[in-house]
């Protein structure tokens, strides 16, 4: 039993103490509260004049969020990029969904000629095969023939051979249009105009045959 008077009436210093206490845990309007060197206040909107640090001295993650389906785990003010905060998915895909950065320039294979083809016909490079990051097989260069033993004119690497056959339209002589026929072991035949120009004895594809900005992709 603890008889009343032997309580003592508080201190105006106390009054003042648990005054600057209570402002300093309800913060404005109570939904804020000032916490540098306090304790973490759940469901509340907290403050604090320094960083808060949190390390785990055990295996793990040191913060785990753990929220209902479709709603955020975080949320920020702020565009600064977080040095070494990594992102595995981005708008849900991973980066494989991505196209890879292309290379500044292609690294062309020089194929060789058969069956009396030749390259670098009226100066426009020798025949090349390259392949991009992103699988497109790509043809350079200009072929002719004199007097050629058939029209397979070359055979491309196995790295660059389709799946299937490939039909691609390419110019010849006097703006005369045929195409290549890239055949699943890699052989590449020219196929001339149905109606090449009268002016040439020889087909337009044995005239000249331009392999410029001739592609496709693989696989194929």
């Amino acid at each position: 039993h603890v008889s009343l008077k032997n309580l003592r009436k508080p201190t105006h210093a106390t009054v003042v103490a648990y005054l600057a206490l209570f402002v300093a845990v309800t913060g404005a309007g109570g939904a804020a509260y000032a916490a540098t060197g306090g304790s973490f206040i759940l469901g509340k909107s907290n403050s604090a004049n320094a960083a808060t640090s949190v390390t785990r001295t055990t295996t793990g993650p040191a913060i785990s969020a753990n929220v209902r389906a479709g709603s955020a785990p975080l949320a920020v003010n702020s565009r600064t990029k977080v040095t070494k905060l990594n992102s595995d998915l981005l708008d849900g895909r991973d980066s494989t969904y991505f196209q890879k950065k292309l290379a500044t320039r292609l690294t062309f294979t020089a194929l060789t000629m058969q069956n009396g083809w030749s390259d670098n016909c009226f100066g426009t490079g020798t025949a090349g095969v390259a392949k991009s990051v992103d699988g497109v097989v790509h043809l350079h260069g200009g072929i002719c023939a004199s007097a050629p033993a058939s029209n397979l004119a070359f055979t491309l690497p196995s790295a660059f051979r389709p799946s299937m056959p490939v039909y691609l339209t390419a110019d010849m002589c006097d703006s005369s249009t045929g195409r290549l026929l890239i055949d699943t072991d890699g052989t590449v035949s020219v196929q001339s105009d149905a109606n090449p120009p009268a002016s040439f004895t020889s087909t337009a594809s044995e005239c000249f045959t331009s392999l410029a900005g001739i592609s496709f992709t693989l696989p194929y």
